[in-house]
C-alpha cells in the first residue's frame, strides 16, 4: 500500500533577485574609457524586441515594456 503526505502549510514566502535585460552590448576598453554623461550606447535588440526577465541569472521568461503613469512596466508575453 502506498501511503501519500499531504502538508496543508502554506509555503512561506522567499525573495530572490529579479533582473529586466533590454539587451547587451561589448565595449573595449577605449571605448568605456570614453563614456560620459549623455552618451550613448548601442544594444543588440530592436526597441520592438522582447526583454529577458532574468531570476538568480536564469532567464525565465520575455516580456514587453510599457509605460504606466510615468513609470516603466514589464508585461510577460512567454514563460520559459
Amino acid at each position: 500500500m502506498l501511503e501519500q503526505t499531504i502538508s496543508l502549510q502554506t509555503p512561506q514566502s522567499t525573495e530572490a533577485p529579479v533582473s529586466i535585460e533590454l539587451g547587451a552590448a561589448r565595449l573595449d576598453e577605449d571605448s568605456v574609457a570614453q563614456l560620459e554623461t549623455g552618451s550613448l550606447v548601442t544594444l543588440d535588440r530592436h526597441a520592438d524586441d522582447p526583454v529577458d526577465i532574468v531570476v538568480e541569472g536564469r532567464v525565465v521568461a520575455r516580456g514587453e515594456l510599457l509605460v504606466i503613469e510615468e513609470e516603466l512596466a514589464v508585461r510577460i508575453v512567454e514563460l520559459i
